[in-house]
């Protein structure tokens, strides 16, 4: 968890200089990086000889989830607060058993889906909150108010009537 913080924070405060997508490269490589001593202990001929699906999902592996999730979550995270981009990876259980029941066909527990079920309605339910402030939804394509700035306690989001 502390490494995830740090991570996160990380790429809050790089994502003012450099393009998210940028940051989720280089993490990428360096997870690469890292990996790669270890691969060279394990016997050459295990990977070597290994079989083209193999490869083929290590790549997938790779790029669809490295670069894609990453990347994917660090756009956001480079947009919008810190508390708040957070809240979107306590989607993930819930996109990849819907991902898995629309691309694999595996069948969800009744349970599974109860709980993906209350993931999105809390997520949904947040994302609805009321301003502690004025009273009004957070929106992000209306008209800035509180002093004609942006929102004291939404730097990123202006409020609207409800």
């Amino acid at each position: 968890m502390l490494a995830a913080a740090s991570s996160m924070l990380s790429i809050k405060r790089l994502s003012a200089r450099y393009d998210p997508w940028l940051l989720t490269g280089l993490q990428t490589f360096a997870g690469a990086i890292l990996f790669l001593p270890l691969a060279m202990f394990s016997d050459p001929s295990s990977w070597l000889g290994a079989a083209l699906s193999t490869w083929l999902s290590q790549g997938y592996l790779g790029i669809a989830v490295g670069l894609g999730a990453f990347g994917l979550y660090n756009a956001p995270l480079a947009a919008w607060a810190a508390s708040r981009a957070v809240q979107a990876i306590n989607l993930v259980p819930a996109v990849a058993l819907a991902a898995g029941w629309v691309w694999r066909g595996e069948s969800p527990s009744p349970l599974q889906v109860a709980a993906s079920l209350v993931i999105v309605a809390r997520w949904s339910l947040r994302a609805l909150r009321p301003c502690g402030l004025c009273g009004l939804i957070p929106h992000p394509d209306s008209v800035v108010h509180h002093g004609g700035g942006a929102h004291p306690l939404h730097p990123l989001i202006r409020c609207t009537i409800r």
